[in-house]
C-alpha cells in the first residue's frame, strides 16, 4: 500500500467514532415503517392446511425474539457486576498514581494517569450502557385473549396475528436493546486498548528505572 493509500484511508476514518463511539436514535421512518408492517385480519388469505404450520413458525419466531431479550438482558447484568469491580479497583490505583504526582512531577505518571483514567471513563460508558439496555420497556405480550372465551370462527388465525403483531411491536423496544449492548462492548474494548497501553507505558517505565539504577 503506498503512502497516497494510507493517507486516504486515514482521511475516511471517523476519528470521533473512533474514540468516543455515540449510538443514533431511532429515526422516525423506522417506527412508521414497523407500524406499517402490523397486520389486520382483513389481511391474511390463507388457506387452512397453511395454518398449522404457520402458528409453528410465529411461535419459533416469537421464542427467538425472546431469547434474544434474555441474552441482551443476561449480558448486562454480567458486564454490570464484572465492570463494577474493575472500576473500583482503578479509581484506587488513579488515587496512588495522583499521590506520586504530588509528590514529585514524572511525565511517564502523568501518561500512566491519563491512560488510567480514560480507562475508568470508558468502563462507566461500558456501564451506563449495561444500565440503559436493563431500562424497563412497555412490551406486548399475548395473554388470553377475549375471543378465545367466545363462540368465534378461525381463532387459530386470530392467534396468529395477535402474535406476530406483538413480535413488531417489541422489535424495536428489542433492537435498541441490542443497541445498547453494542455500545457497551464497544467502550469495553477501548477499555481494553487503553489497560495495554498503560501496560505497555508501566513496563517501559519500570525498564528506565532499573536501567538508571
Amino acid at each position: 500500500m503506498n503512502l497516497s493509500n494510507i493517507i486516504k484511508n486515514l482521511r475516511e476514518i471517523n476519528l470521533r467514532e473512533l474514540v468516543w463511539p455515540l449510538l443514533d436514535p431511532i429515526e422516525e421512518h423506522t417506527k412508521n415503517r414497523n407500524t406499517s408492517r402490523l397486520l389486520k385480519e382483513s389481511d391474511y388469505s390463507w388457506d387452512n392446511n397453511e395454518i398449522q404450520s404457520l402458528l409453528y413458525y410465529i411461535e419459533k419466531y416469537k421464542e427467538s425474539e425472546d431469547g434474544r431479550l434474555k441474552t441482551v438482558e443476561s449480558k448486562s447484568i454480567i458486564f454490570i457486576g464484572a465492570f463494577g469491580i474493575t472500576i473500583t479497583i482503578l479509581i484506587g490505583l488513579i488515587n496512588n498514581i495522583a499521590s506520586q504526582l504530588m509528590e514529585s512531577f514524572n511525565f511517564i505518571q502523568v501518561l500512566l494517569f491519563i491512560l488510567i483514567t480514560i480507562t475508568v471513563i470508558y468502563l462507566c460508558r461500558s456501564v451506563w450502557f449495561s444500565v440503559k439496555a436493563l431500562e424497563r420497556q412497555e412490551y406486548h405480550t399475548l395473554g388470553l385473549p377475549e375471543f378465545m372465551l367466545n363462540n368465534v370462527n378461525q381463532k387459530k388465525k386470530k392467534i396468529i396475528i395477535e402474535l406476530y403483531n406483538g413480535i413488531i411491536k417489541n422489535q424495536e423496544k428489542i433492537n435498541l436493546k441490542v443497541d445498547y449492548m453494542t455500545m457497551a462492548q464497544e467502550y469495553f474494548k477501548r477499555a481494553i486498548v487503553a489497560v495495554i497501553l498503560f501496560i505497555g507505558v508501566y513496563i517501559i517505565n519500570m525498564v528506565m528505572y532499573l536501567l538508571g539504577r
